[in-house]
């Protein structure tokens, strides 16, 4: 009675709940199965870096945020370019834009460890850029040592300006 109960209590529950439960669903990312997510993937999957993965893509600085590195991005928010007014990047030539986003780029990675201890950084535009205790420029890093493939993402508050 014993192997007739185990057979049935298979059938009738495990074996449907198996069946009828879907794979869990995982993030979408431009990441092959197995390799870290680029700095482009981990904006992405933050979900509050839509105007600056446009930004970006316009000035052409996808690829290399994709492919090279390392890099540390000092990510603003969605909120952060909003502050600057709703048309401020519309406005901006596509060289004004480009040297703005290289503005919040090093040419290392840097976790936030290493930044707290540093009075300063250098950006790939060769300006520096004053390093505290959560907080680059006149910014507050607002999610810090998101890792990436190619690099470290810092989200902040405020966008910086040369």
């Amino acid at each position: 009675m014993t192997k007739e109960f185990f057979i049935f209590a298979f059938a009738s529950f495990i074996l449907p709940a198996l069946l009828f439960t879907g794979p869990a669903q995982a993030q979408q990312t431009d990441a092959a199965p197995g390799e870290a997510p680029t700095i482009t993937d981990v904006l992405q999957e933050e979900g509050n870096h839509t105007m600056l993965l446009e930004a970006i893509d316009r000035v052409g600085l996808t690829s290399t945020l994709t492919t090279d590195g390392p890099f540390t991005l000092f990510a603003p928010t969605d909120e952060a370019f909003r502050a600057m007014g709703n048309d401020a990047i519309e406005m901006m030539d596509d060289n004004e834009l480009l040297q703005l986003l290289r503005h919040h780029v090093v040419a290392e990675a840097l976790s936030s460890d290493e930044l707290s201890a540093r009075s300063e950084v250098m950006t790939i535009t060769e300006q520096a850029l004053t390093a505290g205790d959560a907080s680059i420029g006149d910014a507050t890093i607002v999610s810090a040592d998101l890792e990436a493939s190619n690099g470290i993402v810092h989200a902040i508050d405020r966008v910086l300006m040369e």
